[in-house]
């Protein structure tokens, strides 16, 4: 099944004049641009590419690979704000959209932002929010005492710095335990 919002390996079946139409294991196809494609590509190559929603609500393909994909975490810089929400960049031509209601707080220009990566219900297309807490959860984790973990820090207040513990938990690291500068 093509997964928007992730990388999809699938099978170029046809080239066409706007660009190679893509298929996976069981027969969902998708369009990869000819601006977005290279022009070696033969009938039957296994190709790896971003899927995602276009302005006419399509789905497409793109050869470029963001930096964070669809239900992850990442630092992201805002690259410009119109009247809707911010755009950051993340790795694609076409800048990943947080809406101002999907702010915590009021993202500026050349700013640095955790967002998370959904796809929202209503439009179909992917976008960021920096309210954080509510695709964080500690139930059922099973981390133990010494334990490696990945940590992504996302804010500081008087007690330490709020982090999400291997893209899914949220936690605290504790200004004194705390030993070089995390900025």
């Amino acid at each position: 099944m093509i997964s928007i919002g992730k990388l999809n390996k699938l099978k170029v079946q046809r080239a066409t004049d706007v660009g190679f139409h893509l298929v996976d294991e069981q027969g969902n196809g998708v369009l990869l641009p000819a601006s977005h494609a290279k022009s070696t590509f033969e009938v039957g190559d296994k190709v790896e590419v971003f899927i995602y929603t276009d302005a006419e609500g399509r789905t497409a393909a793109t050869l470029q690979k963001p930096v964070v994909q669809l239900n992850q975490f990442a630092l992201l810089r805002v690259s410009e704000i119109t009247q809707h929400g911010a755009f950051l960049k993340w790795g694609l031509e076409k800048d990943l959209f947080v809406p101002f209601g999907e702010q915590m707080k009021t993202m500026e220009e050349e700013g640095f932002y955790v967002v998370y990566v959904y796809l929202d219900e209503v439009s179909k297309r992917i976008v960021g929010s920096s309210k954080l807490e509510r695709f964080l959860s500690n139930d059922g984790h099973a981390l133990e005492g010494g334990q490696e973990v990945d940590l992504l820090i996302f804010d500081e207040s008087p007690l330490g710095f709020s982090c999400i513990i291997n893209g899914k938990h949220t936690g605290l690291i504790y200004h004194n335990e705390v030993f070089q500068d995390l900025f």
